[in-house]
């Protein structure tokens, strides 16, 4: 009797800039995933809500994108299952609160991304477009004030 050939689930490419960023509390839904790079987008991140030690961020990517003078957010390219890729839409609340979009990285990748779809007039730039140095200057400044 042949054995049957092992056949892979086919991989998307998805950037995560926030609480799914490695050593972020959310980090644990891509523990299946492979980490292929550190990567940018052209775009604004700005802090969605705020309350206490509680903080989301949300992503404006520029479309199509921009030459690399213009703003980027941070982030992390990883490879996932079609499977992992339907449970990051039910996590990120895809459609109706952050929208899935297809964006090219500055390392020329082509990846899925969650996009902040609502309004940020009010909302707080988040300077440099990294949520992890933020996470980690907010950190620090809480261990300060305790001193």
């Amino acid at each position: 009797m042949a054995s049957q050939p092992i056949v892979e689930e086919p991989k998307e490419m998805v950037f995560v800039y926030g609480t799914l960023r490695s050593k972020l509390h959310n980090s644990t839904h891509l523990h299946d995933a492979e980490l292929v790079a550190l990567d940018e987008v052209p775009g604004r991140l700005w802090i969605i809500h705020h309350q206490g030690v509680y903080s989301i961020p949300g992503a404006q990517f520029l479309h199509p994108p921009a030459p690399t003078t213009l703003p980027t957010v941070k982030g992390e390219l990883y490879r996932v299952t079609p499977h992992r890729l339907r449970m990051l839409d039910a996590i990120e609340g895809h459609p109706e609160v952050y929208r899935r979009t297809l964006v090219t990285t500055i390392g020329g990748h082509y990846a899925w991304a969650y996009e902040w779809p609502h309004d940020v007039k009010a909302r707080n730039l988040v300077e440099g477009g990294d949520w992890a140095q933020w996470v980690q200057a907010k950190m620090a400044s809480k261990v300060g004030r305790r001193r």
